[in-house]
Protein backbone atom coordinates (compact mmCIF):
# COMPACT_ATOMS: atom_id res chain seq x y z
CA UNK A 1 0.00 0.00 0.00
CA UNK A 2 1.96 3.07 -1.01
CA UNK A 3 1.78 5.93 1.55
CA UNK A 4 2.71 9.61 1.25
CA UNK A 5 3.11 12.37 3.50
CA UNK A 6 1.67 16.02 2.27
CA UNK A 7 1.19 18.87 4.66
CA UNK A 8 -2.47 18.86 4.68
CA UNK A 9 -3.24 23.20 4.63
CA UNK A 10 -1.97 22.24 0.65
CA UNK A 11 -3.48 19.00 0.30
CA UNK A 12 -6.99 19.55 0.73
CA UNK A 13 -6.93 22.86 -0.64
CA UNK A 14 -7.89 22.84 -4.34
CA UNK A 15 -10.20 26.03 -4.48
CA UNK A 16 -9.14 28.82 -1.71
CA UNK A 17 -11.17 31.84 -2.11
CA UNK A 18 -14.38 30.89 -0.13
CA UNK A 19 -16.24 33.76 2.39
CA UNK A 20 -15.50 32.10 5.80
CA UNK A 21 -12.95 29.98 6.99
CA UNK A 22 -16.11 26.87 7.76
CA UNK A 23 -16.99 26.91 3.91
CA UNK A 24 -13.12 26.58 3.21
CA UNK A 25 -13.03 23.87 5.82
CA UNK A 26 -15.80 21.79 4.46
CA UNK A 27 -14.28 21.82 0.75
CA UNK A 28 -11.48 21.13 1.64
CA UNK A 29 -12.38 17.42 3.02
CA UNK A 30 -14.81 17.04 -0.06
CA UNK A 31 -12.17 17.76 -2.54
CA UNK A 32 -10.08 14.73 -1.20
CA UNK A 33 -12.90 12.58 -1.97
CA UNK A 34 -10.89 10.37 -4.56
CA UNK A 35 -8.27 9.68 -1.08
CA UNK A 36 -8.46 7.83 1.82
CA UNK A 37 -6.95 9.88 4.56
CA UNK A 38 -6.44 9.87 8.65
CA UNK A 39 -5.26 12.84 9.96
CA UNK A 40 -2.78 11.84 12.82
CA UNK A 41 -3.71 13.97 15.12
CA UNK A 42 -6.60 16.62 14.72
CA UNK A 43 -8.05 18.03 11.57
CA UNK A 44 -6.16 21.30 10.44
CA UNK A 45 -7.36 24.47 12.74
CA UNK A 46 -9.93 26.37 11.37
CA UNK A 47 -8.53 29.38 9.64
CA UNK A 48 -5.44 28.62 9.75
CA UNK A 49 -3.43 29.56 7.35
CA UNK A 50 -2.69 28.41 3.95
CA UNK A 51 0.90 26.94 3.11
CA UNK A 52 1.92 26.93 6.79
CA UNK A 53 1.07 23.94 8.27
CA UNK A 54 2.66 21.50 10.52
CA UNK A 55 0.33 19.45 9.94
CA UNK A 56 0.36 16.21 7.87
CA UNK A 57 -2.59 13.57 6.85
CA UNK A 58 -1.48 10.12 5.50
CA UNK A 59 -2.84 9.47 2.13
CA UNK A 60 -3.14 6.02 0.53
CA UNK A 61 -4.45 6.81 -2.96
CA UNK A 62 -7.20 4.87 -4.43
CA UNK A 63 -7.25 2.16 -7.26
CA UNK A 64 -8.03 4.06 -10.70
CA UNK A 65 -10.43 2.20 -11.43
CA UNK A 66 -12.89 2.11 -14.48
CA UNK A 67 -13.35 5.71 -14.59
CA UNK A 68 -9.84 6.36 -16.81
CA UNK A 69 -11.40 3.49 -19.39
CA UNK A 70 -14.41 5.77 -19.01
CA UNK A 71 -12.97 8.88 -20.04
CA UNK A 72 -11.21 6.98 -23.28
CA UNK A 73 -14.56 5.77 -24.41
CA UNK A 74 -15.20 9.79 -25.30
CA UNK A 75 -11.86 11.03 -25.60
CA UNK A 76 -10.06 10.63 -29.16
CA UNK A 77 -7.44 8.51 -28.85
CA UNK A 78 -3.92 10.57 -28.37
CA UNK A 79 -6.22 13.29 -27.16
CA UNK A 80 -5.63 16.49 -24.93
CA UNK A 81 -7.05 16.28 -21.62
CA UNK A 82 -7.01 19.09 -18.64
CA UNK A 83 -8.07 17.36 -14.99
CA UNK A 84 -8.58 19.81 -12.51
CA UNK A 85 -8.01 18.56 -9.09
CA UNK A 86 -5.20 16.15 -9.75
CA UNK A 87 -4.31 15.75 -6.73
CA UNK A 88 -1.24 13.09 -7.05
CA UNK A 89 -2.48 11.43 -10.15
CA UNK A 90 -4.68 8.43 -9.84
CA UNK A 91 -6.51 9.32 -12.51
CA UNK A 92 -3.51 11.15 -14.27
CA UNK A 93 -1.03 8.33 -14.86
CA UNK A 94 -3.67 5.70 -15.78
CA UNK A 95 -4.49 8.20 -18.88
CA UNK A 96 -1.05 8.74 -19.18
CA UNK A 97 -0.42 5.42 -20.21
CA UNK A 98 -3.51 5.07 -22.17
CA UNK A 99 -1.36 8.20 -24.55
CA UNK A 100 -3.46 10.78 -23.77
CA UNK A 101 -1.73 14.20 -23.29
CA UNK A 102 -2.75 15.41 -20.17
CA UNK A 103 -2.61 18.68 -18.15
CA UNK A 104 -2.77 18.02 -14.70
CA UNK A 105 -3.64 21.17 -12.19
CA UNK A 106 -3.71 21.96 -8.39
CA UNK A 107 -3.15 24.13 -6.11
CA UNK A 108 -0.47 22.02 -3.92
CA UNK A 109 3.10 21.50 -5.52
CA UNK A 110 3.50 18.63 -2.90
CA UNK A 111 0.84 16.73 -5.08
CA UNK A 112 1.96 17.99 -8.35
CA UNK A 113 5.36 16.65 -7.16
CA UNK A 114 4.26 12.66 -7.23
CA UNK A 115 2.90 13.31 -11.07
CA UNK A 116 5.35 12.41 -13.51
CA UNK A 117 4.80 12.25 -17.51
CA UNK A 118 2.13 14.94 -17.43
CA UNK A 119 2.09 18.60 -17.74
CA UNK A 120 1.62 20.59 -14.44
CA UNK A 121 0.35 23.24 -13.35
CA UNK A 122 0.37 24.79 -9.89
CA UNK A 123 -2.67 27.33 -9.52
CA UNK A 124 -6.28 27.69 -8.06
CA UNK A 125 -9.00 25.87 -10.22
CA UNK A 126 -10.82 29.26 -10.58
CA UNK A 127 -7.48 31.25 -11.56
CA UNK A 128 -6.89 28.91 -14.24
CA UNK A 129 -6.66 30.57 -17.38
CA UNK A 130 -4.36 28.98 -20.04
CA UNK A 131 -3.44 30.06 -23.22
CA UNK A 132 -5.28 26.71 -25.33
CA UNK A 133 -7.71 24.56 -25.11
CA UNK A 134 -8.50 20.71 -25.15
CA UNK A 135 -10.17 17.67 -26.21
CA UNK A 136 -11.90 17.20 -22.82
CA UNK A 137 -12.13 18.85 -19.50
CA UNK A 138 -12.36 16.31 -16.51
CA UNK A 139 -13.81 17.93 -12.94
CA UNK A 140 -13.78 14.90 -10.51
CA UNK A 141 -13.82 14.48 -6.98
CA UNK A 142 -17.30 16.15 -6.42
CA UNK A 143 -16.23 19.36 -6.57
CA UNK A 144 -19.30 20.35 -8.30
CA UNK A 145 -20.62 20.20 -5.09
CA UNK A 146 -18.83 22.70 -3.44
CA UNK A 147 -20.72 24.52 -0.26
CA UNK A 148 -18.94 27.63 -0.91
CA UNK A 149 -21.28 30.52 -2.64
CA UNK A 150 -20.54 30.90 -6.54
CA UNK A 151 -18.18 28.17 -6.27
CA UNK A 152 -20.24 26.20 -9.01
CA UNK A 153 -20.31 28.94 -11.08
CA UNK A 154 -16.45 29.39 -10.76
CA UNK A 155 -15.99 25.84 -11.67
CA UNK A 156 -17.99 25.64 -14.87
CA UNK A 157 -16.78 28.72 -16.20
CA UNK A 158 -13.32 27.53 -15.96
CA UNK A 159 -14.35 23.77 -17.66
CA UNK A 160 -16.15 26.21 -20.58
CA UNK A 161 -13.32 28.30 -20.67
CA UNK A 162 -11.08 25.52 -21.96
CA UNK A 163 -13.13 22.97 -23.77
CA UNK A 164 -12.85 23.07 -27.37
CA UNK A 165 -15.52 23.32 -29.68
CA UNK A 166 -15.88 19.72 -30.17
CA UNK A 167 -15.02 18.63 -26.98
CA UNK A 168 -16.30 17.21 -23.87
CA UNK A 169 -16.54 18.06 -19.90
CA UNK A 170 -16.61 15.49 -17.75
CA UNK A 171 -18.26 16.06 -13.96
CA UNK A 172 -18.55 13.39 -11.03
CA UNK A 173 -21.43 14.35 -9.24
CA UNK A 174 -23.71 12.67 -6.48
CA UNK A 175 -26.72 11.31 -7.94
CA UNK A 176 -29.75 9.41 -6.87
CA UNK A 177 -30.42 12.39 -4.27
CA UNK A 178 -27.59 11.71 -2.26
CA UNK A 179 -26.14 13.24 0.14
CA UNK A 180 -29.30 14.40 1.10
CA UNK A 181 -30.68 11.12 1.40
CA UNK A 182 -28.08 9.57 2.92
CA UNK A 183 -28.53 7.64 6.38
CA UNK A 184 -26.12 6.03 8.30
CA UNK A 185 -25.16 2.82 7.78
CA UNK A 186 -23.10 0.09 5.48
CA UNK A 187 -22.93 2.13 1.77
CA UNK A 188 -20.73 -0.53 -0.43
CA UNK A 189 -17.39 -2.17 -1.13
CA UNK A 190 -15.22 -1.27 -3.87
CA UNK A 191 -11.30 -2.40 -4.70
CA UNK A 192 -11.75 -4.47 -1.15
CA UNK A 193 -12.35 -0.92 0.49
CA UNK A 194 -15.73 -1.11 2.98
CA UNK A 195 -17.59 2.76 3.32
CA UNK A 196 -19.72 3.49 5.71
CA UNK A 197 -21.86 6.78 6.83
CA UNK A 198 -21.24 6.94 10.62
CA UNK A 199 -22.80 10.26 10.90
CA UNK A 200 -25.35 12.95 9.05
CA UNK A 201 -26.78 16.20 9.70
CA UNK A 202 -28.90 18.57 7.68
CA UNK A 203 -28.48 22.44 7.64
CA UNK A 204 -31.11 23.30 4.69
CA UNK A 205 -29.20 22.31 1.32
CA UNK A 206 -26.01 21.54 2.85
CA UNK A 207 -25.26 18.35 4.51
CA UNK A 208 -22.49 17.17 6.83
CA UNK A 209 -21.39 13.25 6.80
CA UNK A 210 -19.22 11.21 8.84
CA UNK A 211 -17.79 8.68 6.60
CA UNK A 212 -15.65 5.79 7.55
CA UNK A 213 -13.17 3.53 5.40
CA UNK A 214 -12.37 -0.09 6.39
CA UNK A 215 -9.82 -2.26 4.53
CA UNK A 216 -7.10 -5.02 5.56
CA UNK A 217 -4.55 -2.54 5.91
CA UNK A 218 -6.50 -0.39 8.62
CA UNK A 219 -9.67 2.09 9.08
CA UNK A 220 -9.78 5.75 7.91
CA UNK A 221 -12.55 8.47 8.44
CA UNK A 222 -13.28 11.77 6.71
CA UNK A 223 -16.07 14.01 7.69
CA UNK A 224 -17.09 16.71 4.77
CA UNK A 225 -19.92 19.29 4.04
CA UNK A 226 -21.64 18.80 0.38
CA UNK A 227 -24.19 21.01 -1.08
CA UNK A 228 -27.12 18.87 -2.16
CA UNK A 229 -28.08 19.60 -6.09
CA UNK A 230 -31.54 19.12 -8.02
CA UNK A 231 -31.38 18.07 -11.71
CA UNK A 232 -32.91 21.80 -11.96
CA UNK A 233 -29.69 23.28 -9.95
CA UNK A 234 -26.97 21.51 -12.57
CA UNK A 235 -29.40 22.16 -15.62
CA UNK A 236 -28.91 26.11 -14.69
CA UNK A 237 -25.74 26.07 -13.87
CA UNK A 238 -24.41 24.46 -16.97
CA UNK A 239 -26.63 26.53 -19.11
CA UNK A 240 -25.25 29.35 -17.66
CA UNK A 241 -21.80 28.37 -18.22
CA UNK A 242 -22.91 27.75 -22.05
CA UNK A 243 -22.59 23.73 -21.45
CA UNK A 244 -25.13 21.36 -21.94
CA UNK A 245 -25.94 17.86 -20.55
CA UNK A 246 -25.12 14.94 -23.48
CA UNK A 247 -25.75 12.18 -21.22
CA UNK A 248 -23.88 10.04 -18.47
CA UNK A 249 -20.05 8.56 -19.06
CA UNK A 250 -20.85 4.71 -20.21
CA UNK A 251 -22.96 3.37 -17.64
CA UNK A 252 -21.72 5.10 -14.51
CA UNK A 253 -24.53 8.06 -13.62
CA UNK A 254 -22.18 9.73 -11.19
CA UNK A 255 -20.22 11.13 -14.52
CA UNK A 256 -21.92 13.66 -16.11
CA UNK A 257 -20.49 14.26 -19.93
CA UNK A 258 -21.11 18.22 -21.51
CA UNK A 259 -20.69 19.26 -24.20
CA UNK A 260 -20.29 23.22 -25.04
CA UNK A 261 -23.12 25.10 -26.64
CA UNK A 262 -23.15 28.56 -28.63
CA UNK A 263 -26.11 29.83 -26.65
CA UNK A 264 -27.32 29.47 -22.76
CA UNK A 265 -30.64 28.37 -24.48
CA UNK A 266 -29.65 25.05 -26.05
CA UNK A 267 -29.32 23.17 -22.65
CA UNK A 268 -31.43 19.98 -23.00
CA UNK A 269 -32.25 19.04 -19.17
CA UNK A 270 -30.87 16.04 -19.69
CA UNK A 271 -31.09 15.23 -15.88
CA UNK A 272 -34.17 17.12 -14.88
CA UNK A 273 -35.84 14.63 -17.81
CA UNK A 274 -33.99 11.79 -16.63
CA UNK A 275 -35.43 12.24 -13.10
CA UNK A 276 -38.82 11.94 -14.30
CA UNK A 277 -38.38 9.34 -16.17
Amino acid sequence: CFEMRVPVAHAVQRISRWKTAAEEQSLNSLALSALLCVDPGSRRPRGHPRGRSGWFAQCWPLPSGTEPSLIASVVPAGGSILELGAGVGRITHALLKLGYNVTAVDNSPEMLAEIGGATTVLSDIEDLSLDRSFDAVVLGSFLIHAPAPGARAALLAVCRRHIKPSGVVLIQHYHDRWPASAVPGFIGEKDEIRTYVDDVSHDGRFVRIALRYEAASGTWTQVFTAESLGASDLDNALAQAQLSVDGQLGQDPSWLLARPTKSQGANVNFLRNERKA
